[in-house]
């Protein structure tokens, strides 16, 4: 009885971020996902990249994602990445999994915890799997929490570079 529930309760989800909207449509967001996920580690296992587990740098790298260590920031946050600096993505053996045509950077606090800095890596290299990504910069504030709640689910957080 409990799975008929859980099934009665995933028919009725109706997605409204605009970010996971762009990127399913009005397929399950959920399955989209682990689908991409699954396919970048099989993509980074026969690129060469040695794991699990997967390190967050060297997956970036493969990407063609720019990484910016700087200690003025809380956690991580994905942007777009100056043109100057932009990473030949055309030469980075899984560049094709980010889906925007904007070089991107991922910058983060080399201070933090070595496990939660491996999480939030991994989480700002999930971005790069919606079109949206370069569109606004969206993290936690200079304290780490989240801003107040909007009128919508998108949570973003203009910052200025």
């Amino acid at each position: 009885m409990a799975e008929t529930a859980d099934l009665d309760r995933e028919e009725h989800i109706r997605w409204t971020n605009r970010s996971v909207r762009a990127l399913a449509g009005d397929e399950d967001p959920l399955t989209i996902i682990s689908d991409l996920v699954n396919r970048l580690l099989l993509a980074a296992a026969d690129a060469g990249l040695a794991g699990p587990p997967i390190d967050p740098l060297a997956l970036a790298e493969y990407m063609g994602i720019e990484l910016r260590p700087r200690a003025n920031i809380a956690d991580a946050r994905i942007a777009p990445a100056d043109l100057l600096a932009r990473p030949a993505r055309d030469a980075a053996p899984l560049g094709s999994f980010v889906l925007t045509d904007t070089a991107l950077a991922v910058e983060y606090n080399p201070a933090r915890p070595r496990g939660r800095l491996r999480f939030s890596l991994a989480h700002e290299l999930a971005h790069a799997f919606f079109p949206d990504v370069a569109d606004t910069i969206r993290h936690r504030t200079g304290t780490g929490a989240l801003p107040e709640p909007g009128s919508t689910d998108d949570v973003s957080v203009i910052v200025l570079l």
